[in-house]
């Protein structure tokens, strides 16, 4: 008696339930086009044969009904109202950008999916709540996020290395305008925090512009453009904006979220003088002594900060923190880099390697220029002493130490480098 109280009641199982039910063992009311269950938990009902099971209902596709098309177009023309109010305020770029269907649903990527995958924390979800109010009310920002969304489905299709399409040019080059109008003209508090949010989804557009795989048809192999270390030059104006845009202002849509966004701007503050935390193949790489700094060592300050970012390489690839070390790459080194110094591209390809696996904008860069640096290490500088002690520490199939290489090898490093002395 006792058992049969406590033997629970069998209902009957659903065989026309959604795979979403099915999936999560729960009873399906089999309503459709789309069961109660999923529209209670934010999924899109598998009914529908085009459907992923559990695909979560703002990722996927919307079908194409006549009230959702009706609904977007009611969105569209508010948004293209605010748009044209707030470009009447000031001087247009030519005839003021209005969004059509496919441009909105190029915004809700940027939205929830390119913005979301960008590598920005903190400061990223803030930006997420008023990313459509500061891009309505600021055409640069509006164009670049069109720019950057439209690069990331290049990525996504697995088209990273094509050029870039007529898409992203328009929209780049509207950017660019529009923001050079406001810096040169319409600096405002109300809109600093969008012109600092366009220069640097312009920092990630030119790093994801490679427009080939080819490691030959890149830098430092291929013959010196002045297209070299482009994306080098967008960092350093992003650097000089943060003093102007000052994130703790009252107004900021940032404020209370700028420790993340300072130190990768501004960089990791640095030891002035000597060899302390530097790794020790580092050290003998660059030559550094305790008496060592910036103006007796060109390699002084990137020997720091890349010992720093070597040691914490699952948290810098995860926080951005990794530009740390462009931003606070020194003129002198900056010049080595330019005239192909081997040291400095050494140091250069173990940064890369080390953020190989970070944001969709970056990796194609970092994994292709590290492969070019070791080609052309390899084909002109196989006989440097230096570039020597580097190749025999490598753990590599390709005869290339990396950054794991270069964090354990301590002390034992000296041995290998005394020994390809010449």
């Amino acid at each position: 008696m006792v058992a049969q109280q406590g033997r629970r009641k069998r209902h009957s199982n659903s065989r026309k339930g959604c795979g979403n039910c099915k999936l999560r063992h729960v009873k399906c009311d089999e309503t459709r086009p789309g069961c109660l269950k999923c529209r209670n938990n934010g999924l899109l009902c598998s009914y529908a044969s085009n459907v992923a099971e559990l695909s979560s209902s703002h990722e996927q596709e919307v079908p194409q009904t006549t009230s959702i098309c009706s609904t977007n177009q009611v969105i569209m023309d508010h948004l293209n109202n605010i748009i044209a109010s707030a470009s009447d305020k000031g001087a247009s770029v030519g005839k003021i950008f209005q969004l059509d269907l496919p441009d909105l649903e190029r915004l809700s990527r940027f939205q929830n999916r390119t913005l979301t995958s960008s590598g920005l924390t903190i400061a990223g979800r803030v930006f997420q709540k008023e990313a459509l109010r500061l891009m309505t009310t600021n055409q640069h920002l509006l164009h670049i996020a069109m720019t950057v969304t439209a690069m990331h489905d290049r990525y996504l299709a697995h088209e990273a290395h094509r050029e870039r399409t007529p898409l992203e040019s328009y929209h780049w080059s509207m950017a660019l305008q529009y923001l050079n109008q406001d810096l040169s003209f319409n600096i405002q508090s109300s809109n600093l925090d969008a012109i600092w949010m366009t220069a640097a989804f312009i920092c990630w557009a030119s790093l994801f512009a490679i427009e080939t795989d080819d490691p030959e048809q890149v830098w430092p192999l291929r013959p010196a453009t002045p297209a070299d270390l482009t994306w080098l030059e967008m960092q350093k104006g992003l650097r000089t904006l943060w003093p102007m845009v000052d994130f703790e202002r009252s107004g900021s849509v940032f404020q209370g979220a700028t420790e993340p966004f300072s130190e990768r701007c501004l960089g990791i503050q640095l030891p002035s003088e000597g060899i302390g935390g530097v790794l020790p193949p580092l050290v003998a790489l660059c030559a550094l002594e305790q008496t060592s700094n910036d103006s007796n060592n060109p390699y002084h300050t990137a020997a720091h900060m890349l010992s720093i970012l070597i040691q914490d390489d699952v948290s810098c690839t995860k926080t951005l923190r990794f530009l740390a070390f462009p931003n606070t790459m020194q003129s002198a080194f900056e010049a080595l880099l330019r005239l192909k110094d081997p040291c400095a591209l050494v140091m250069m390809a173990l940064w890369y390697e080390l953020i190989e696996q970070s944001t969709w904008w970056m990796s194609g860069r970092a994994s292709l220029e590290h492969r070019a640096i070791w080609i052309y290490l390899n084909r002109y500088h196989a006989d440097d002493s230096r570039i020597k002690a580097f190749i025999a520490s490598s753990t590599s199939t390709w005869g290339a130490p990396t950054a794991t290489d270069i964090k354990h090898l301590g002390s034992d490093y000296r041995a290998l480098w005394w020994r390809y002395q010449i």
